[in-house]
């Protein structure tokens, strides 16, 4: 392999061939040529190996690159997507909590007023049990009162009842009579 700081063509101090080349001075010029030429020709080709091996190494760094590059694009365009999907959900959000806010208020007014109606039901309910068994103990009682009362003194009572009302009519229509005279 040639010193990468040698152009292609270009000697390495104590080279060999140089030395073979001068010891051989006998031999035909053009063998000399040609052995410098094809010397030369392999350094080239060479150096274009080399050259196209690093192009072919550089053209796949850049295609992996280019690979790269395409996914973080692609990585970017659907994270820019998800933000504008998560700032439209956050604030559909915020506007329902919004909109929640003022009808959880009024639930709580309603729950309160449900426990207010339900202590007054309760309240009613238990009254009207009370008024019941009063009702009932006042029936027990009248229907004891009536047991002893006697009939006949009801049937008495009526009487003088009735006779009083018809001497109530009867001085009504006196006082009558005497106002039209």
């Amino acid at each position: 392999m040639s010193d990468p700081k040698l152009l292609p063509g270009e000697d390495k101090p104590g080279n060999d061939t140089a030395g073979l080349l001068a010891k051989n001075k006998s031999g035909c010029s053009d063998c000399t040529n040609l052995s410098k030429k094809l010397k030369v020709s392999r350094e080239w080709n060479k150096f274009y190996e080399l050259k196209l091996e690093n192009t072919d190494k550089l053209l796949h760094i850049v295609t992996e690159y280019e690979r790269e590059k395409e996914r973080n694009v692609n990585l970017q365009l659907a994270y820019d997507q998800r933000s504008r999907e998560y700032s439209y959900i956050h604030e559909q959000m915020t506007n329902l909590l919004l909109e929640v806010e003022p009808l959880r208020e009024k639930l709580r007014k309603a729950e309160k007023c449900l426990e207010e109606e339900m202590c007054n039901k309760e309240k009613a309910e238990s009254q009207e049990h009370v008024f019941r068994f009063t009702i009932e103990q006042q029936k027990h009682q009248i229907m004891s009162m009536k047991e002893k009362v006697d009939t006949n003194l009801l049937d008495l009572l009526e009487k003088r009842l009735s006779s009083a009302r018809s001497e109530i009519r009867r001085l009504k229509i006196d006082i009558n009579a005497k106002t039209c005279e």
